[in-house]
């Protein structure tokens, strides 16, 4: 069933109006750009959901947001004739945090957009509550993880998911995921030995992956969004 614009998009800015008074309330965000980002990957996110196609739905996003306007519109031609999201987002990336045009890429090869947009505004959202105290490279590494437990859950199979991953991550360990994806395919690792064989990331995350014996899809899944929430707390 398509879900009218006209509920879609009130019920989005209820929800943020919420967000937004407790965030001010508490005095760790002052600033709207943050917030107005959360808006924006919300509504697209669940506009797409709803069954709006991508290019209605962006004309509506940016005729609501006057700062993202030229932004979406180039996308939208750069849709229209054939081309890639992120080559849309050339010249208007200090719009948006640096991972979106990857992400958003990452989403279009997995068949996840709506998925991937909505999983964004929630960790804008989350760094626009740590306020002061934001470390927004840790946020970028969260989302490595929880971007990569959605593929694995999506039937991407590891090796695979990784390497899209090593190709559209800004986050600091875009090396590191390459690294992985080659112990994998050159020696045959399974992927929490080749993460531990890379020797790139932290032996928390290590000892995370190694937790149990148990390797189903469903299990790494689990326990990457648990090192996500690590790097959102800065417990890594």
């Amino acid at each position: 069933m398509v879900i009218g614009r006209n509920l879609i998009v009130p019920l989005t800015f209820s929800v943020l109006k919420k967000e937004s008074t407790y965030i001010v309330k508490k005095g760790v965000f002052r600033s709207r750009e943050l917030l107005e980002e959360v808006a924006l990957w919300q509504v697209l996110g669940f506009l797409w959901k709803g069954g709006i196609p991508i290019l209605e739905a962006m004309d509506v996003v940016k005729n609501a947001w006057p700062r993202f306007s030229k932004a979406l519109g180039k996308i939208v031609s750069a849709i229209r004739e054939g081309r890639n999201t992120k080559e849309g987002f050339v010249g208007y990336e200090h719009f948006f945090q640096k991972f979106v045009p990857g992400m958003i890429t990452l989403g279009e090869i997995i068949g996840k957009v709506q998925e991937v947009c909505l999983l964004m505004s929630n960790l804008i959202l989350e760094m626009a509550k740590a306020g002061n105290n934001l470390n927004a490279e840790q946020f970028t590494i969260a989302l490595d993880f929880d971007i990569l437990a959605m593929m694995i859950e999506a039937g991407v199979e590891q090796q695979p998911a990784i390497g899209i991953l090593h190709q559209q991550t800004t986050s600091q360990y875009r090396k590191a995921w390459g690294k992985v994806a080659e112990l994998m395919r050159d020696e045959g690792k399974n992927f929490p030995d080749s993460v531990r064989d890379s020797g790139c990331f932290p032996d928390i995350v290590v000892a995370d992956l190694h937790g149990a014996t148990i390797m189903s899809t469903n299990w790494i899944a689990c326990r990457l969004r648990v090192i996500s929430e690590r790097f959102k707390k800065y417990e890594v």
